[in-house]
């Protein structure tokens, strides 16, 4: 049982922004008790979302694909590295020019709100995960970085999980090969940064305190804590091993074996 300090912290919590692969499920397999996890989240009185870095896909998709599992949301439910980072772009004058690197998933999404997703000369170089990568769109992109266009970064993740505990090449890896080209550092959206949960708390008029981030991931979803001000939970359904997290300088504020383990902690709204 968690310490008493712990636990008061926890039940000041409204909204549950929640991980989704290796935390709700893994790959297209929705984990057994996701489904009654959400049911007791509603049950006692809490608010959740779904926030997801992988940028390959947009909120339709991500939809679609908790439809299939059953799982109920809606579209403005849906937090991705790619929604935040239109987001930000439309709150500093856009829709502007961009060059983007990512899938049609991605541009389908931008083009959606008015941007120009492959202009010659770009305002912004975004890059995501982008699975038609090639040597040409980094010369290009490089070329229009150097000559001032901003650099920006839907996500920091360097590997993506991949079926059989494989592992992608991911947007941090592509950025890592950008700043060597380039010297630039870009700004980077998504988790552990603060925009997406900046847009879930005016949403919900909560504050940070309000908010916990519940995921797999220890240098995405539990650096969001000390960083924003989070109550953080990491579940151990997903990439952390026991062995990572205790060698790891990031600790959450609970460490649960799944994501329903936290439902007997809380106590109803």
């Amino acid at each position: 049982m968690p310490h008493t300090p712990t636990l008061e912290r926890l039940n000041q919590v409204e909204v549950f922004a929640l991980d989704l692969d290796g935390t709700l499920y893994l790959g297209g397999e929705i984990f057994p008790f996701t489904l009654a996890f959400l049911a007791k989240l509603r049950e006692l009185g809490k608010r959740y979302v779904f926030i997801t870095n992988n940028s390959a896909y947009n909120q339709q998709d991500y939809l679609n694909k908790l439809s299939r599992l059953k799982i109920a949301a809606t579209l403005e439910d849906i937090y991705t590295s790619g929604r935040a980072t239109m987001t930000y772009l439309l709150e500093h004058g856009g829709p502007q020019p961009i060059f983007l690197l990512g899938t049609e998933s991605l541009h389908k999404q931008f083009r959606q709100a008015g941007f120009e997703t492959e202009s010659q000369n770009p305002e912004y170089v975004v890059l995501g995960f982008d699975l038609t990568f090639t040597w040409k769109k980094f010369d290009a992109a490089c070329r229009f970085i150097r000559r001032g266009a901003t650099f920006i970064a839907t996500h920091p993740d360097k590997n993506c999980p991949a079926p059989n505990h494989d592992l992608l090449p991911d947007c941090g890896a592509l950025t890592a090969a950008f700043e060597a080209a380039t010297g630039v550092t870009p700004l980077v959206i998504g988790k552990p940064e603060p925009f997406i949960y900046r847009d879930i708390m005016q949403r919900f008029s909560i504050q940070p305190h309000q908010l916990a981030m519940v995921g797999d991931r220890l240098e995405t979803d539990i650096a969001a804590g000390p960083k924003n001000g989070l109550f953080t939970i990491l579940v151990m359904t997903g990439v952390t091993s026991r062995d990572e997290l205790q060698e790891s300088t990031l600790q959450p504020d609970l460490v649960l074996d799944k994501c329903v383990d936290v439902i007997p902690l809380l106590t109803k709204n």
